[in-house]
């Protein structure tokens, strides 16, 4: 876990946010702690939102001086009491049970008024049984050895600042990098280093975590240093594999093209992983090149300014630490503009001219969603990296079992032949050059079709049930979930029905070899764990899935539309002359309509249990809903919710993302 604290000196410059909000990204603080921040409340909100923090509490300035601000991410924190000069939070756990105390102090920097922050210290932390730490800018150092230029400090202040941690019981954290946090002057003669700003805590919260290490960073964008606390129950660390991720800014630049064609063409003869991964190689250190990587830049510059700023101060390091300072101005300006560049270059891919918006994006993205703990199948709760790695890949390893599936034939007695010889022998024949080409560009991320002509059936059907609905046993739409759709596909069932449209062998052999070549490893808290060999299942992405998904469908609705043939299920038709419709499908969207008596209803679940069993899917119940018509009698609906199982609801909010039923008021609908 990790506690950042800050004396920003204001954060009014958009620089200064931005320079905090790359810090905030970068270090993963669970909490923050910011003084001095002289912008009103609803300002500082707004950095809370821009540095990716969704909790905290932010008190405005005063005038042209104040202003704090306690921000938390992925914890259960109760705040007990505040001021302008504090903040006491308790870290709990989800029973709401105090497990440790954070106390932020920001002390008084006139000497007439620093007995103030002795009193507020013992006030917050003396005599407290709770693990806790205190952390922030105490305006005060504990010795001389914390100094560095200007008057000699008097004893007596110091040992007030000691005396008050001893009566706390608190010790200090100590620190790594430069002693000094805070600095004064721009010249040998009037230069002043201290350390104001640190950690420190009582025994119990460091018998809590016995590992805790205080990092001092350069004094950049502010007099004072952020500097940041990590601690925890050891000293574990994960070493982080760095993922390739193409960039579309690459695309910006035409030696991007040259660069894969090279790289593709230098590994002729290796298997195309190797291949695919000479590529990543080759453009990665392609992009290096080109366009630099400025958050190295960034890092490397902080770290020699640290450096500098550890030494004795001379007119020449003065100027070398003003230097690396404007050097660091201009490596955020530059990564702006990089993030201006990669929007407008998104901009121009997919027509939208929200830039901010694709910055946003771009940033969240970066967010990392770390899984503190799962519960096991006896109901513990499980942390280590290990244990968590074995709930996952069991989970996976379940999901991804085939479920041994049964009476195929039945399930498929509606499916007819429809693949021709000649469809046949275009399919088996190998795609040419164009073909690939073409294929791959019809292909968009941000695309998405307009309203389905299922939808607005849909929608005349819902119409008509609201006013109207069948005169005599009515009319039950059941709209059902199909529980984990793509990843339950069985493929001997997949391979059968295939084998019924009258796909060739040949055919069918590469599709089943696509499906049975693949494995799985899973991202934990931004690791790649694990391997998973599936034994069933689509993958969701994969642009020949939904294809798939569809002839398995297709035989649900096969199963479906012979049952309304031989009228043991009869549709809905909204007007005299209009076609009977017993259900609609979307992918995994489905919505089936039945007269509301139970010889239809016990029909319809029949053929579910049937299509379940022949191809892996699992309906999910508790996401099954069921809507009547008009005039159907509460008797009636209370026989068929019990039946099948599910609940009733007045009407289906929406069917694919539409509402289906649209009142006087258009509103709902044009938020859409």
């Amino acid at each position: 876990m990790k506690l950042l604290s800050w004396n920003c000196q204001g954060l009014g410059n958009p620089r200064t946010v931005n320079t905090l909000r790359d810090w905030c990204w970068r270090d993963r603080p669970s909490l923050v702690f910011l003084m001095e921040t002289k912008v009103d409340k609803q300002n500082l909100e707004n950095v809370r939102r821009k540095c990716g923090f969704d909790n905290g509490m932010c008190f405005g300035s005063v005038g042209l001086s104040g202003g704090m601000g306690f921000w938390w991410n992925d914890l259960n924190v109760i705040v007990r009491s505040f001021s302008t000069h504090h903040i006491v939070a308790d870290v709990c756990d989800a029973q709401d049970m105090v497990v440790w105390r954070a106390i932020g102090v920001y002390g008084w920097a006139e000497t007439s008024q620093k007995h103030h922050t002795w009193a507020m210290m013992r006030h917050l932390g003396g005599d407290v049984n709770i693990p806790t730490v205190m952390f922030g800018d105490f305006n005060e150092i504990t010795g001389l050895h914390e100094k560095y230029g200007g008057a000699v400090r008097g004893e007596r202040r110091m040992d007030a600042f000691r005396d008050a941690m001893d009566d706390c019981g608190m010790m200090d954290l100590g620190f790594k990098g430069n002693i000094f946090t805070w600095q004064r002057g721009n010249s040998v003669e009037t230069v002043v280093r201290e350390r104001l700003d640190g950690y420190m805590a009582n025994n119990a919260w460091c018998v809590m975590f016995p590992y805790s290490e205080v990092l001092h960073f350069p004094i950049y964008k502010s007099d004072h240093a952020r500097i940041l606390l990590k601690f925890g129950k050891d000293k574990t660390r994960h070493k982080k594999g760095k993922l390739f991720r193409f960039e579309s800014l690459w695309l910006s630049n035409v030696e991007c093209e040259k660069v894969v064609d090279k790289a593709w063409k230098d590994h002729v003869g290796d298997n195309i992983n190797s291949r695919v991964a000479g590529v990543a190689c080759s453009l990665g250190s392609w992009a290096r090149t080109t366009f630099g990587n400025v958050e190295k830049r960034i890092i490397d510059a902080e770290r020699k300014l640290h450096n500098l700023q550890e030494r004795p101060p001379d007119g020449l390091l003065i100027a070398q630490c003003q230097q690396l300072a404007n050097e660091l101005d201009e490596l955020h300006r530059l990564k702006e503009s990089y993030w201006h560049l990669r929007a407008r270059t998104n901009e121009l891919r997919d027509g939208d001219k929200n830039t901010s918006y694709f910055h946003h994006k771009a940033s969240q993205r970066r967010k990392r969603n770390t899984l503190k703990g799962l519960f096991n199948e006896d109901e513990a709760w499980m942390t280590s990296k290990e244990d968590l790695e074995e709930i996952i890949s069991s989970y996976f390893e379940n999901l991804f079992a085939t479920s041994n599936p049964s009476g195929f034939d039945e399930a498929t007695v509606g499916i007819e032949a429809k693949v021709t010889e000649e469809m046949n022998k275009e399919l088996i024949e190998g795609p040419s050059g164009e073909e690939i080409r073409t294929a791959l560009f019809q292909m968009h991320p941000n695309k998405a079709p307009g309203i389905d002509d299922n939808a607005l059936i849909a929608f005349e059907i819902f119409h008509y049930m609201k006013r109207k609905g069948d005169r005599q046993d009515g009319t039950v739409a059941l709209k059902f979930d199909m529980s984990k759709a793509y990843d339950r596909v069985e493929w001997s069932f997949l391979e059968h029905v295939m084998l019924k449209f009258g796909f060739s062998m040949q055919w069918i052999q590469k599709i089943m070899s696509c499906l049975q070549s693949v494995s799985f490893s899973f991202k934990l808290n931004n690791q790649v764990s694990g391997s998973v060999i599936p034994g069933r299942g689509l993958r969701q992405g994969d642009p020949i899935s939904p294809y798939l998904f569809l002839l398995c469908a297709d035989a649900f609705s096969m199963l479906l539309s012979k049952a309304a043939a031989e009228e043991s299920i009869h549709g809905v038709k909204i007007c005299k002359n209009a076609p009977s419709i017993s259900h609609l499908f979307f992918a995994d969207d489905s919505i089936l309509f039945a007269k509301a008596n139970l010889q239809e209803c016990s029909k319809v679940a029949d053929i579910i249990s049937l299509y379940e069993r022949a191809s892996g899917q699992n309906v999910n119940l508790s996401k099954t809903e069921v809507a009547f018509s008009k005039k159907v009698s509460v008797e009636r609906r209370k026989e068929i919710v019990d039946k099948l199982g599910v609940r009733e609801v007045d009407k289906h909010e929406k069917y694919l993302g539409l509402p289906t039923i649209i009142g006087r008021s258009k509103k709902c609908f044009l938020r859409i």
